[in-house]
């Protein structure tokens, strides 16, 4: 995925660590898109991660039409 980000000169992000260590907010959203606004999100994770992000998202501007996921469960 780093590679193909890379290739469309693109920013990639891993967060590594167990979600009591790397926290996934608003704030830390807007910290690594700074225009997330206007752009599509896509997420694919548990439905607590995806409900935290799309959460996070919309509280940041961004409409709820652009928010794409998937949902896979433990």
């Amino acid at each position: 995925i780093a590679a193909l980000v890379n290739q469309r000169q693109g920013k990639y992000f891993a967060l590594v660590g167990p979600r009591s260590q790397v926290r996934i907010n608003a704030q830390s959203l807007s910290d690594m898109v700074p225009d997330i606004a206007q752009r599509d999100i896509y997420l694919c994770g548990p439905e607590s991660f995806n409900e935290l992000i799309t959460r996070a998202a919309e509280r940041l501007g961004v409409q709820p039409d652009r928010v794409h996921h998937e949902l896979f469960s433990f």
